[in-house]
């Protein structure tokens, strides 16, 4: 069986991650009534398991200022909802739904026949890293997987029994296993006090504030303080405050107070958490608290210029304080452009551009408060400012042409010229099928080239692919998830059509877009036509030149 090697990930890079992970943010809790439901009200998990393969998985949510990306609960039904958070394999879900087709045991981890709400688990959690984008969606290739599957599976009897179980005092204790990549997850340590999961009775939120709001980020040494509150309890509380492992200070102040004021006079991030216990001896802990940690303020800020575009321009700006004249910000047609001055805060500055012909401008954004004509003036610098301007050339992008693509015998794709269609016109064909073994398993596909026959190299977008009768779009019919897309021959599918770019594609060259269906979107295509909208770009944001493709049913079937 191939080994996977999974890397250490660093606590910066386990903080962007986890920001990341929002695309995977877990649905509310379901809620029943706690008098007839198993397990009571629901109640959230805090604390950490061990993976020998993969290291530590945290179970409790994060705050980052006013967000909340809550962990994993036990709900009123005795099943695990939510995501675990792990550095080295991502996000992995609990969910009463998730199981593998044909899995004896068809359920998502819960607690199978729960006495007073404890009792032993059976069903499935799985991570979210073997899909190529979204939990579940499309499996990544295998290529990359390995034949993992990223199943993980709370209880079995063989080859020997296991499994994990929830006691009165809800530790939750016990091995789940998730094959040979992620490997035995053990919930409790011999020593509970080194690291469990369990089940909270208090649930305590804990933020990071400054003058009573809640923050995300706070400047090096400026006082802040971490505030709890709770709910589900009976005061009076007792709080005792610690550090996370992300925090720059390790020398965390005790506190039995709902709040306690910090500072940090280094590092990029700082995080806590309280553990509160109630006059019923309840108990509960905090999510993760973090905050970033930014340098002071130097009463200086940053003029940022930012051109894009098609064409040929400048910005004039003036000069920071106590330099000579800089020179212009020189746009090359095709580029991005970046030209940054640093000012006092009490300054303000005027900008002015300029541009020949046939080029436009494509005029001052926001953040200028008084444009006029070819000036934007009085930009105050009280803090960063960022300005965005576009100059466009009318006739780049003009020569493109739209090609659809056939595949010959060996199902290889024929390169243009062979089946092209003007620029604005729309074309009609059908469905190809690529084998995947032997025709009968036959992947139908279709192929759109696009061929750029400009001067300039271009960029290509897919900014539409919708129904022909009322433009409702894909990814919002029934069915219509299981559509995938990916420019040239070299990359992953994306379920996410829309959006999805192409690489630069220089002149004379062309750029492949292969849109991949399954028998319930094939059927879904030839019941109601779509249409798809490719923008072709250069280096602007605003599209230069749509082309159109309509796909229309051909009735092909692999042989």
């Amino acid at each position: 069986m191939k080994t996977h090697h999974l890397h250490v990930s660093s606590i910066i890079l386990l903080l962007v991650v986890i920001a990341l992970g929002l695309v995977y943010s877990p649905a509310g809790n379901r809620q029943s009534n706690a008098e007839t439901s198993p397990c009571g009200s629901s109640k959230n998990l805090s604390g950490y398991a061990w993976s020998s393969n993969i290291g530590w998985i945290r179970f409790h949510g994060i705050n980052f200022g006013s967000v909340d990306w809550p962990g994993v609960s036990l709900n009123a039904n005795c099943e695990l909802e939510g995501y675990a958070w792990s550095p080295n394999v991502g996000w992995i879900k609990f969910s009463p739904n998730l199981w593998p087709v044909g899995a004896e045991d068809a359920s998502g981890a819960k607690i199978s026949s729960p006495v007073n709400g404890n009792g032993s688990f059976s069903g499935w959690a799985r991570a979210c890293s073997v899909f190529t984008s979204g939990c579940p969606g499309a499996l990544d290739d295998d290529s990359r997987l390995g034949g993992w599957d990223g199943w993980i599976r709370m209880s079995d009897t063989l080859p020997t029994a296991y499994g994990v179980n929830k006691d009165a005092t809800g530790k939750l204790t016990g091995h789940a296993w998730g094959s040979d990549v992620i490997g035995w997850i053990k919930f409790c340590g011999d020593d509970p006090n080194q690291y469990c999961v369990k089940t909270q009775d208090l649930e305590v939120v804990c933020k990071a504030q400054l003058l009573g709001a809640d923050i995300g980020t706070v400047a090096l040494d400026t006082p802040f303080q971490w505030v709890a509150s709770v709910s589900n309890g009976a005061g009076p509380y007792t709080y005792s405050w610690s550090a996370t492992p992300i925090s720059a200070s390790p020398n965390f102040p005790w506190s039995n107070n709902s709040s306690v004021t910090q500072s940090y006079s280094s590092g990029g991030g700082a995080g806590a958490f309280v553990l509160v216990t109630d006059s019923e001896l309840k108990t509960g802990r905090s999510q993760d608290c973090v905050v970033g940690l930014l340098p002071p303020d130097d009463g200086l800020t940053t003029l940022t210029i930012q051109i894009t575009g098609d064409g040929a321009g400048s910005i004039d700006y003036p000069p920071a304080d106590g330099a000579g004249d800089p020179p212009p910000c020189v746009h090359i047609a095709g580029a991005t452009t970046i030209c940054t001055a640093v000012y006092e805060e009490t300054n303000s500055v005027d900008l002015s551009e300029s541009h020949g012909a046939p080029v436009t401008f494509g005029g001052w954004p926001a953040a200028c408060p008084s444009p006029f004509g070819p000036t934007c003036n009085n930009v105050a610098m009280t803090s960063d400012v960022t300005i965005n301007v576009n100059f466009d050339d009318p006739t780049v992008g003009s020569n493109v042409t739209l090609c659809a693509l056939q595949e010959d015998a060996s199902f290889q794709v024929i390169a243009p010229p062979g089946g092209c269609y003007a620029s604005g016109s729309e074309p009609v064909m059908g469905i190809l099928y690529h084998p995947t073994g032997n025709a009968v398993n036959a992947v139908p596909v279709i192929h759109i080239g696009v061929v750029n026959a400009d001067g300039d190299p271009v960029q290509l977008e897919v900014k539409e692919f919708s129904r022909r009768a009322n433009s409702q779009s894909i990814e919002t019919v029934p069915g219509g998830s299981n559509v995938s897309c990916r420019f040239g021959d070299n990359g992953s599918f994306s379920e996410d059509c829309v959006g999805l770019k192409s690489s630069a594609v220089s002149s004379g060259s062309y750029a492949d877009l292969t849109i991949r269906v399954n028998d319930q979107s094939r059927d879904l295509l030839e019941a109601s036509p779509f249409k798809i909208v490719i923008g072709v770009k250069n280096g602007d944001p605003a599209d230069v030149l749509n082309l159109k493709f309509n796909y229309q049913p051909s009735n092909v079937r692999p042989r």
